[in-house]
């Protein structure tokens, strides 16, 4: 997980693109008016957003391996529960 934070902080700082997605969530119409185009970087954090998502669901599928999103459910609430 370090790794990751680690690759991201460095991929935001250090390249064109994590750049222009910090420009463009900092201030939209500043970076407009630098000639940074916001949507193209607005559609690329919520592109890159859903790979994690879909990565994330991957994990989850391989550890459990079932697809069914209420898979913890029943051990939660018989914990939670004191009749």
């Amino acid at each position: 997980m370090l790794a990751c934070y680690a690759a991201t902080g460095w991929w935001l700082r250090r390249t064109r693109g994590g750049l222009h997605l910090l420009a463009t969530g900092g201030n939209p119409e500043g970076a407009r008016l630098t000639g940074l185009s916001p949507a193209r970087a607005t559609f690329a954090a919520f592109t890159l957003s859903g790979l994690a998502c879909g990565l994330a669901a991957v994990v989850l599928v391989v550890r459990t391996g079932t697809g069914d999103p209420l898979a913890g459910e029943p051990q939660r609430w018989r914990r939670s529960r004191r009749w």
